[in-house]
């Protein structure tokens, strides 16, 4: 639990970071918070950025770095669960790493209009769910969230022996994957749309050895997965791959968030929250807290916006330095904090029509409120004035890239507190428990397999 105690001190320190909202720039001043050593990091080139993001690169740089950074770099080489071994990962759970690292192809049936993505990930799965199976029998495997169902046909087609069951709590889903079993499936998947909790044990039948597990378990659906798993006897394995970490505990912690319930509604909401919340789940980690904010930065993908940033395909962080400077024009004319607009590409601002134009798409659904910021911008009372707009937006752009990184930089510690958290349940629970680096990061961000064993 070394790495754990890591991965919560580094939040804890970099708490100012890691809470705040790339939104927020102009409004709270977000660079004037930055330490004084950081700032001269908005001087790296996106090469010289793509070397620090990846902490087992060799550093050349036009500019010596700050040395909590270089500590940090340190401390996510020794201690990030992306850079512990996957090899000790699985010997820990006395498996064969050998069988794991084989690859299960889909047949040419099975990877019809199936993603890439998608296509990577079951083909490691399925053979780290038949080692599993190996050194613990089960007789059934329930995919929860199955979705189309791509991994439980290919589990079923691949795995001699094992009932498949396919758990999807939308209608509509578990009609198409039914339509999509006649046609590529060799065995029968048992389809079921039931919406899970820890209670939900009627999804594991009547086998006395079941496997849960969850591809890309969004949200509280993944700590449901693990409370299924303590609560239920039968439940001998899990394995789950978790997404979406921001909508942990119902999301209810997003700063500025509407939330349209009534009092008594709200107070039956807090009470189940409480009972079940997504994080922290252990005794070990009760005391932990992480914002949305911070959740929300540890979906993103660092291992992808490395590689733009070595081929210099990054996407600019305009359309960010525009939206941030909305922000402060609907607030003074009584808007909302955080208040959602029309989602509008920005390809360039290098004139004040630019903005105007941009303004009219986006604040469609506030047409008061659009008139009142045109008015005060026609008519130079604004500030800043419509003809310095440009200028604002291209100058903030790079230093938000940069304000970015920095949260970046620290995102895999978030995760890695979160997945410590979830071992710590399952090993109170006593179960055996580690986490996997199964995927490649670059492919699938979220990478890790939470394996627990009863």
């Amino acid at each position: 639990m070394e790495s754990g105690r890591v991965a919560s001190r580094v939040c804890h320190e970099m708490k100012w970071l890691l809470d705040q909202y790339i939104i927020d720039y102009f409004i709270d001043s977000l660079w004037e918070k930055i330490p004084a050593s950081w700032r001269i990091l908005d001087r790296l080139t996106d090469m010289e950025w793509s070397l620090v993001l990846d902490e087992s690169s060799p550093l050349s740089l036009s500019l010596p770095l700050p040395l909590s950074i270089i500590c940090i770099r340190r401390l996510l080489r020794e201690y990030s669960l992306l850079n512990r071994s996957t090899e000790k990962s699985i010997e820990d759970l006395g498996m064969d790493p050998r069988k794991v690292a084989e690859y299960r192809c889909l047949t040419v049936y099975e990877k019809r209009k199936v993603k890439e993505k998608k296509r990577d990930e079951i083909e490691r799965v399925v053979p780290i769910l038949r080692t599993i199976r190996d050194v613990h029998p089960f007789t059934s495997f329930v995919d929860i969230g199955s979705g189309l169902g791509h991994l439980t046909r290919a589990i079923s087609n691949s795995i001699q022996d094992l009932s498949v069951r396919g758990v999807e709590g939308s209608t509509e889903l578990v009609e198409r994957a039914m339509e999509l079993d006649e046609k590529r499936s060799e065995k029968r998947v048992e389809r079921m749309r039931v919406w899970v909790d820890a209670q939900s044990k009627e999804l594991l039948g009547d086998d006395e050895a079941v496997c849960v597990g969850g591809l890309h378990a969004c949200g509280d659906l993944g700590p449901s997965i693990l409370r299924l798993t303590v609560s239920q006897s039968t439940v001998s394995a899990c394995l789950l791959f978790g997404c979406c970490y921001h909508k942990l505990n119902g999301g209810s912690d997003k700063l500025f968030r509407q939330d349209w319930t009534n009092g008594d509604e709200k107070e039956e909401k807090k009470m189940k929250e409480k009972e079940e919340r997504g994080f922290p789940m252990s005794e070990a980690f009760k005391d932990e807290r992480l914002s949305y904010a911070a959740r929300e930065l540890a979906c993103h993908s660092k291992g992808d916006y490395v590689k733009q940033l070595r081929e210099q395909t990054r996407p600019s962080h305009l359309h960010h330095a525009v939206r941030a400077l909305a922000e402060v024009m609907m607030v003074e004319e009584g808007g909302e904090r955080h208040a959602g607009v029309r989602g509008v590409k920005v390809d360039e601002m290098e004139k004040g029509e630019q903005w105007m134009e941009w303004m009219e798409k986006a604040l469609i659904e506030y047409p008061q409120m659009k008139e009142r910021i045109k008015e005060k911008l026609l008519s130079g009372l604004s500030s800043p004035r419509l003809d310095q707009i440009p200028s604002l937006i291209s100058t903030a752009a790079p230093t938000l890239s940069t304000l970015y990184n920095m949260r970046l930089l620290v995102a895999p510690f978030v995760e890695d507190l979160i997945l410590h958290d979830r071992v710590a349940f399952l090993r109170e629970s006593g179960l055996t428990s580690s986490v996997v680096r199964l995927f490649d990061p670059v492919i699938s961000p979220r990478c890790f397999a939470l394996i627990g064993l009863r």
